[in-house]
């Protein structure tokens, strides 16, 4: 596996918004993303193209409704961990941090969870299993400190 890959999972919304906060991290990484198809999600990735930065992988479309499609999701992740080699898959929130997390347990890739800012104090059970399954979870605001134990504070990245 290669040091310089990654793959960043991540709904719309404020999850995008965090891993652009990222930019400075990921931004000379080989990466494929994993994404909801939206429009602002197409936008985003046009741009880093736009910008002379490595072309990005299509986006897959990702619906959270039901457990299918977090299978379909999590199979994804594993084959862009795959494609790429990538040995560490970052994913944002409870929505795309769970198909995120498995994806990259099944292909043998390390996880890190970004909490979105706007997330409970109150732990969900997502978020205990996923506290359980990720390597490590950082989240942007005090307060969700007490609904992740072994996190790190990292602030706001909007």
């Amino acid at each position: 596996m290669t040091a310089r890959s990654v793959v960043i999972v991540s709904a719309g919304g404020e999850s995008l918004a965090a891993m652009r906060g990222l930019d400075g991290w990921w931004r000379d990484l080989d990466r494929v993303w994993v994404v909801d198809d939206t429009a602002e999600a197409r936008a985003f990735l046009e741009v880093r193209s736009a910008e002379g930065r490595p072309a990005e992988e299509p986006t897959e479309e990702v619906v959270w409704a039901d457990l299918r499609r977090v299978a379909t999701t999590t199979l994804a992740v594993r084959r862009a961990v795959a494609r790429i080699d990538a040995r560490l898959v970052v994913a944002s929130g409870p929505v795309a941090g769970l198909p995120g997390v498995l994806g990259a347990r099944l292909a043998g890739a390390r996880t890190l969870l970004v909490e979105d800012v706007g997330a409970s104090s109150v732990p969900t059970r997502t978020g205990r299993l996923l506290d359980a399954l990720a390597d490590e979870v950082v989240v942007q605001a005090p307060h969700q400190l007490r609904a992740h134990r072994d996190a790190r504070l990292v602030g706001s990245l909007l």
